[in-house]
């Protein structure tokens, strides 16, 4: 079988139900919205994104709490539940009433949540940001 071949067998059998493979994934997605700053997710705002919006690779994203996240343990996980993983994250650092993360890997285009907790002792913070990334 020559190359191209094998390449184009490969491809068609990556994509789900004659998904056509330079659709985007988020053409027929409705579980995550376009991110924009001013946008809550739980108890946190979005308050910048770079790139804005989110694309695959590194990205960067600062939320406000609306309370200072002094002496809280902060943390930021993805996940894409489709595929059943995760991405990295560079770090998460908490000042004021801010969070950073830095870093933020979208290795892929698809649907994904973002996690970001806020462990403060009685008053725990949570956002579950959802998104759908263009390939």
């Amino acid at each position: 079988m020559s190359r191209l071949l094998l390449a184009l067998v490969l491809l068609s059998g990556a994509c789900a139900d004659g998904e056509d493979p330079a659709e985007s994934p988020c053409t027929t997605e409705d579980r995550g919205d376009a991110l924009s700053v001013g946008d809550r997710f739980g108890d946190f705002e979005l308050t910048a994104l770079d790139p804005a919006p989110p694309a695959v690779g590194l990205n960067q994203w600062t939320l406000a709490a609306g309370q200072s996240l002094d002496g809280c343990t902060v943390t930021a996980e993805t996940f894409m539940p489709d595929h059943g993983h995760g991405s990295n994250i560079g770090a998460v650092e908490a000042a004021g009433e801010s969070v950073e993360i830095t870093d933020l890997d979208i290795i892929m285009g698809g649907y994904w949540e973002v996690t970001v907790t806020a462990a403060c002792g009685e008053d725990d913070l949570e956002a579950v940001v959802q998104l759908c990334v263009d390939a």
